[in-house]
């Protein structure tokens, strides 16, 4: 078990050692309490841009669906007549401290898995940057953007947004309700109130919108040119490898869409290595994994390695208020 499947055992629900931990959790919350007044009262600087700013975020830690929901809202901008940029902190690369623009040439390590991925679903402008707001000057700067998605941003107070989208983890919801070490919350759940639009992956509850998860094709890893649908993978011999923040629902929706395989997991933003695909040596054996692990995982590959693109569609309600608030924004 690593790091990652234990704490998500000790997020489930109210046990013994997530009230151990309780009193850290209290005092963590606080100071998120105390730091987000400083910048409500302008204690601390709030930087605002012309352009929109939409930020698009969790209140729990990872596998919410923040990140293929920022590419559908990108693409779905292109679509309209915009020219969305992205920003990110690029969790988890070499240089945390660095500003770059993703291209063809980023690496994981450079800029991080998910703006990696995001640029290559897009091609809009993709920046990373410890402050997001540098990476917006930078956007700015090298491109003609007249709208920002902030992926993953919440919590960064310290660029102001014109829209908030919190999404919602719609099997663990908030799980234990307690917020980090004994729970999964970034920030106390009440908040989630506080944000402009709520979606869950699944079905949303009360005034939350639905936003459908699911597996579409496979796409080769040597070759991208190369893409099957994903069902032409039952009945083979598969190995599933996933790093990412519940490798459980992958492996199961794999099952679902009749796919055996044999499964490895790793934790959320793992930096993959040969080493690590050890088990999956015989050459007739299919390996599957998901599109973000993919991205570390290309320069190595072997011919028969594929990642499953997997795509979300939010509600029709939820589509015409995004498109009403967008256009209310440029409009102002």
């Amino acid at each position: 078990m690593n790091l990652d499947q234990f704490f998500q055992r000790i997020w489930k629900d109210r046990n013994v050692l997530a009230y151990g931990l309780w009193p850290i959790s209290l005092l963590y919350s606080t100071v998120v309490e105390i730091r987000r007044l400083g910048f409500s009262t302008r204690l601390l600087a709030v930087e605002k841009f012309s352009q929109p700013v939409v930020v698009i975020g969790n209140l729990s830690v990872g596998g919410t669906g923040k990140t293929p929901l920022t590419i559908w809202a990108a693409n779905f901008l292109k679509s309209s007549g915009f020219f969305p940029g992205i920003v990110s902190r690029g969790y988890g690369r070499g240089h945390p401290e660095q500003t770059h623009r993703v291209n063809e040439y980023s690496t994981a390590d450079e800029v991080g898995d998910e703006p990696l991925l995001i640029w290559r679903a897009t091609q809009v402008p993709v920046a990373v940057a410890p402050r997001r707001a540098d990476a917006i000057r930078k956007l700015m700067k090298e491109s003609d953007c007249n709208i920002f998605l902030s992926d993953d941003g919440l919590q960064h107070l310290s660029l102001s947004s014109d829209l908030k989208i919190a999404v919602i983890d719609g099997q663990e919801r908030f799980g234990n309700g307690f917020c980090l070490p004994a729970g999964p919350l970034r920030e106390r759940a009440k908040r989630i109130d506080t944000y402009d639009l709520k979606i869950a992956s699944g079905t949303g509850h009360g005034d939350e919108y639905s936003m459908d998860y699911r597996l579409t094709q496979v796409v080769n890893l040597q070759d991208s040119e190369k893409i099957r649908r994903l069902d032409t993978m039952i009945g083979k011999s598969v190995y599933a490898f996933a790093g990412i923040r519940h490798p459980d629902r992958f492996f199961e929706m794999l099952a679902v869409q009749g796919i055996e395989s044999e499964n490895y997991h790793f934790p959320d933003h793992h930096e993959f290595s040969p080493s690590d695909f050890e088990p999956a040596i015989d050459q007739d054996a299919i390996v599957l994994m998901t599109e973000k692990d993919a991205v570390k995982c290309s320069e190595f590959a072997a011919p028969n390695w594929w990642y499953v693109k997997a795509e979300v569609t939010p509600d029709s309600a939820f589509q015409k208020v995004f498109a009403d608030k967008v256009a209310q924004l440029t409009r102002h």
